[in-house]
């Protein structure tokens, strides 16, 4: 038998001219389409993409909390008004805040579907 002659890594390299430059290789991107970006460009970038689903999103989230700010320094007014005492009217804060739970997660379900 007769022995098989190796070449190491680096001399196959250098004899092929496939050697790959690591700098290099991180500059170009994965897909070699560019510089990588950073967490900012990205972001921005995101977001260019899909800036009418972030802005919705940003509108329904600040609806739902302008709804109970709202109810907060109103809620001693109504008890005047109705002459009921404060622990009852908390019952106020909990349903607003269940049925907007409940109608959030049916929504994301039909969403689903």
């Amino acid at each position: 038998m007769q022995p098989i002659e190796c070449e190491t890594a680096s001399e196959e390299g250098a004899k092929s001219g496939s050697s790959v430059d690591l700098s290099t290789t991180l500059k170009s991107g994965f897909f070699g389409s560019g510089i990588m970006q950073t967490k900012k460009e990205r972001y921005k970038e995101l977001f260019w993409e899909h800036k009418h689903t972030t802005i919705t999103l940003c509108f329904v989230f600040w609806s739902f909390g302008t709804c109970v700010a709202f109810l907060g320094p109103t809620l001693l007014d109504l008890g005047c008004k109705t002459e009921t005492i404060f622990p009852t009217l908390s019952w106020v804060f909990f349903s607003q805040s269940f049925f907007i739970l409940l109608g959030s997660a049916c929504a994301g379900f039909m969403l689903k579907r």
